[in-house]
Parts: structure tokens; sequence; C-alpha cells
């Protein structure tokens, strides 16, 4: 847990998902300055900026 204040009517937590982890990972860490901390394979935990909720990435195989 990041010990941020929860909002009762806000986000607690988002997953984005995509086939490539690491152009996923470049992508919002170079766009929103999003740190990713992995966790395992095509997994990672998000830490946003100025108090924004946290997340996560993972890699998805695509839907057909």
């Amino acid at each position: 847990m990041s010990g941020k204040p929860h909002s009762l009517n806000g986000i607690g937590h988002f997953d984005i998902a995509g086939p490539d982890f690491g152009a996923l990972q470049s992508f919002y860490s170079g766009v929103l300055g999003w740190q990713v901390t992995p966790r395992g394979p095509g997994y990672g935990m998000i830490a946003t900026p100025a108090g924004g909720p946290d997340g996560a990435l993972s890699r998805r195989k695509p839907l057909r």
C-alpha cells in the first residue's frame, strides 16, 4: 500500500494492460512521469505523482 489517503468516491486503483509491457512502461513513464516498479514478469506497480491513485501495468494477450 502506498499510504495515500483514500477518497470515498474516487478511483482507488487502476490497471492498464497491453501486449508489450516494455512499451507500456516507456510510454506512461515518459508522458505522465509515472514510476513503475516491476513485480514479476510482465507486471509492475505504478506510483503516480501529486497524490493520484496508484495502479498497475500488465502484459496481456490481445483480445481477438
